[in-house]
C-alpha cells in the first residue's frame, strides 16, 4: 500500500514545519513550498492526495491558488488556513470543496480529517475517522 503523498504551500517556516510534522505522524511524505508560484508549478507536474496552504503566499493569492490546483487536482482534499475571507471569497472556495481553519489547532484537525478523506479515496474505502493523536 502506498503513503500519501502531501503538499504543504506555507509562507511561514513554523506553521510549515508544524504541518508537515502533523502528516507525517499521519504517515504522508510530505514535500514543502514556501512560494505559491513554485507550489502550484510542482502541483502541476505531481499529483497529491492532500494539500495544505495558507493565505500568505508569495506570488499568489489565496483564491488564484485554488482555483489553479482545481484545473488539475478535482477532488485532492485541501486545507486552507485563513484568518479572514470575504464572502465572496468564502463562497468560491466553499464550491471548491476546501476545509477552512482560522487557527493552529483548527488547522491540525483539519488535516486530520483532509488524510482520512485522502486515504478513503486512494484505497477505494468509505470516508472514515482520521486516527485519534
Amino acid at each position: 500500500m502506498r503513503k500519501l503523498l502531501a503538499l504543504v504551500a506555507v509562507g511561514d517556516d513554523d506553521w510549515k514545519v508544524l504541518f508537515a510534522k502533523s502528516l507525517m505522524e499521519y504517515g504522508c511524505d510530505v514535500q514543502t513550498f514556501s512560494d505559491g508560484a513554485q507550489a502550484l508549478e510542482q502541483a502541476r507536474r505531481q499529483r497529491y492526495d492532500v494539500v495544505i496552504v495558507d493565505e500568505s503566499l508569495p506570488r499568489t493569492g489565496k483564491l488564484e491558488f485554488v482555483l489553479n490546483l482545481r484545473e488539475v487536482a478535482v477532488s485532492t482534499p485541501l486545507v486552507m488556513v485563513t484568518g479572514r475571507l470575504l464572502e465572496k471569497e468564502r463562497d468560491v472556495l466553499s464550491r471548491c470543496q476546501v476545509f477552512f481553519a482560522g487557527t493552529r489547532s483548527q488547522a491540525i484537525s483539519k488535516v486530520g480529517e483532509a488524510v482520512s478523506k485522502a486515504g478513503s479515496a486512494l484505497h477505494g474505502e468509505k470516508e472514515k475517522t482520521a486516527p485519534s493523536r
